[in-house]
């Protein structure tokens, strides 16, 4: 068994950009940029430098409208929730605190 880490590499980024890009109806990811930006440099990273580095790609490959943002982030949660493994969806729910943080209510 390999480390924690391991589990949230190049694939898992491209699973969640799937599971995103598949609910996005309005068009606003930009799944190619968030793959590029996740992946870049994955691999010096510890697991919570991962999660926090998947978790900022996310935020800046979706809409800028924060509420968009995390009204696509949730329904990828959804949507994920049986295709995404949990190490997958940590960063996207720290992706939705992020854009939440942004324009909080």
């Amino acid at each position: 068994m390999g480390a924690f880490k391991d589990n949230l590499d190049a694939g898992a980024v491209r699973r969640i950009a799937g599971v995103v890009a598949a609910v996005d109806a309005a068009g606003g990811f930009d799944a190619a940029r968030f793959t590029r930006s996740a992946a870049a440099g994955l691999g010096d990273l510890e697991l919570k430098g991962r999660i926090a580095h998947v978790a900022r790609a996310l935020v800046a490959s979706a809409p800028s409208v924060a509420a968009e943002a995390v009204a696509l982030l949730a329904d990828a949660l959804d949507h994920g929730a049986a295709t995404l493994g949990d190490w997958e969806r940590w960063p996207v729910v720290e992706a939705v605190g992020l854009a939440g943080f942004a324009d909080p209510p």
